[in-house]
């Protein structure tokens, strides 16, 4: 794909992912979960609670502990790459934080009867899912700075996440689009804006 194709994407990425977030969000910040929205939860919550210490070990891979394991472990090996995780991933961070603020939605366990959450020292509001956002960028970033063999990663990864912050009862489906919406968003932004460098260089040559 030819670099100006490459931008072009970029950009109907990013412009897709402010789209999908500012529904959610508009959703969410009614605080009221739409029925579909709980039939969702309650299918992947009310299974066996044997799978709760898989589902904490899948959950940890969006969490920040992995995020920063992550950056170092991979500035030993190639430094870029790190520093493009670095990036990347802080400003998911801060994304997530400022909009939870904004939006102001819940928690299912505030938001629905007999809930209570299988992970522990979970606070704050719900939407967006902070876990599936960070597993986005850090899985779309890797899947695009590895070889090809690995472009499956994100299809795996992400979903992982997703399911995991359900059945742990802490997010539901809109909190995980929301997230999944910065993650793309973020990764486009980055990527669209080392694109633009290259093709001035390109050009300017």
């Amino acid at each position: 794909m030819s670099t100006e194709k490459q931008v072009k994407a970029l950009r109907l990425a990013a412009t897709g992912s402010v789209l999908l977030f500012a529904v959610t969000a508009y959703i969410a910040s009614a605080r009221v979960l739409p029925p579909w929205e709980i039939l969702l939860f309650q299918y992947i919550y009310v299974l066996p609670d044997t799978l709760r210490m898989l589902v904490l070990l899948l959950t940890f891979f969006g969490s920040t502990w992995f995020f920063f394991g992550l950056t170092i472990v991979t500035s030993f090996f190639r430094r870029r790459l790190a520093l493009e995780l670095l990036v990347t991933g802080g400003l998911t961070y801060l994304i997530i934080q400022a909009s939870k603020v904004l939006v102001g939605r819940p928690r299912p366990l505030e938001l629905l009867p007999d809930v209570v959450s299988r992970e522990l020292f979970v606070q704050g509001f719900g939407f967006p899912s902070g876990h599936t956002a960070i597993a986005a960028t850090l899985s779309l970033m890797l899947a695009l700075n590895l070889p090809r063999a690995w472009r499956w990663l994100p299809f795996v990864w992400i979903p992982a996440v997703a399911f995991s912050r359900m059945y742990l009862g802490v997010h539901t489906l809109l909190d995980i689009v929301g997230g999944f919406a910065v993650g793309v968003f973020v990764v486009s932004v980055y990527l669209l804006f080392l694109q633009k460098r290259i093709f001035k260089a390109k050009k300017a040559d």
